[in-house]
This record gives structure tokens, C-alpha cells and sequence, in this order.
């Protein structure tokens, strides 16, 4: 059985929220229903590679504008307001 630790699953929202906040950041997006204004055309009907390397590309740009630190070394400093729905 496990067991549940609130503090484990605070953290992961606080984690969650700060992914969702820097793509929203890096994709130009107002709110979370809004359209990106940076988007791969025809996304769907690309071949799979393809979509892969534009998720990379964007999950290796938030690495390095809000994970990385200029030492090299990581750490969280992000410096975004968190979307949180009205």
C-alpha cells in the first residue's frame, strides 16, 4: 500500500504549474484557451520525427531560459507569474 504524502503531490502541482506557465510564456499565449502564436503549421499530419523534434526544440528552450542557471549548473528560477484560472 502506498502511501499518500500531501507534501509530494503539493510539490508536483507547484512543478506542473511552472511547466504549464513557461509554455504559456514561450508560446506567446494570453490564456490557456488562446491559439500559440508559435506553432508548428499542420502539426498533426507531420510525420511523428518531426513532432518530436518540435517538442524538443521547445522543452530544450525552457530548460535553458528557466531551468538552467548561468553557472551550468539547474535549478527552478522561474520567474513567471502562474496562470491560475478565475
Amino acid at each position: 500500500m502506498r502511501i499518500f504524502r500531501a507534501h509530494y503531490s503539493f510539490v508536483e502541482d507547484c512543478l506542473d504549474s511552472y511547466i504549464v506557465s513557461a509554455c504559456m510564456h514561450l508560446l506567446d499565449l494570453q490564456d490557456i484557451d488562446s491559439s500559440p502564436r508559435r506553432k508548428q503549421p499542420l502539426f498533426d499530419i507531420l510525420p511523428k520525427e518531426e513532432q518530436y523534434a518540435f517538442i524538443s526544440e521547445i522543452s530544450n528552450e525552457i530548460l535553458e531560459k528557466y531551468v538552467k542557471r548561468k553557472d551550468g549548473n539547474y535549478a527552478l528560477c522561474f520567474c513567471l507569474p502562474l496562470y491560475v484560472p478565475i
